[in-house]
């Protein structure tokens, strides 16, 4: 596991450890036994949230709304998160492409924090009292997914959404979101390269061909 390779490290029973999992940096950097080098990487966790019209039958899906998508958005205070939570070992962007890739516009505002003016987009959207929705969380494959999980519960909380967060395996989360479960989705990808037309395609293919959410080829 990986709380078993740190506790290696740690004693010097190994000479390098490669991704310690994020919740267990601070041992890392306040040890006076090792050094953290740290290089940046292409890795992305996002959240997608799925806006078909209705969940079942003539239920409407309050995702649907664009009003309820900006007020998910405004409730997460991504600062804080990444300093108290991913030791400032990450960044936010604007635009779900990396900066170094064609495609991203860096006149694109990040997103302001603002739990109050969260509150009210709900209101105006018709759910003065909130909702519930589920979402499904890839865990441990991505950097800090699991913990962005729990983050985005409690966020969604404080504005009245009272999500239910379900963690799977890549294989298991893949397979659900498959067959159409949950309301939204929090994943990630890895990239190496520099081209629109091959992140696309990572993006893309990552999710299977017969998902309902695989839209490669189809405009963003």
């Amino acid at each position: 596991s990986k709380k078993e390779q740190l506790n290696l490290f740690l004693e010097n029973k190994v000479d390098l450890l490669i991704s310690p999992e994020i919740k267990y940096i601070k041992k890392v950097i306040f040890s006076d036994k090792v050094d953290l080098v740290s290089i940046q990487s292409k890795n992305i966790v996002y959240m997608m949230l799925n806006g078909r019209k209705y969940l079942k039958g003539n239920i409407k899906n309050p995702l649907n709304n664009f009003l309820v998508r900006k007020a998910i958005s405004k409730s997460l205070d991504l600062d804080s998160f990444i300093a108290q939570k991913l030791q400032r070992k990450a960044k936010r962007i604007n635009f779900p492409l990396l900066p170094s890739l064609l495609g991203n516009d860096p006149k694109y505002p990040l997103t302001e924090f603002s739990p109050a003016e969260a509150i009210q987009l709900l209101k105006d959207a018709g759910y003065p009292n909130g909702f519930k929705m589920d979402i499904l969380c890839v865990k441990n494959k991505y950097m800090g997914d699991s913990l962005s999980g729990v983050f985005v519960q409690s966020s969604l909380k404080k504005i009245g959404i009272d999500a239910n967060i379900k963690f799977f395996n890549s294989k298991e989360f893949y397979r659900r979101i498959d067959k159409k479960e949950g309301m939204a989705y929090i994943t990630g990808y890895s990239y190496a390269g520099d081209d629109i037309v091959s992140v696309e395609k990572t993006l893309y293919s990552s999710i299977p061909k017969q998902s309902h959410l695989n839209r490669y080829k189809n405009q963003i």
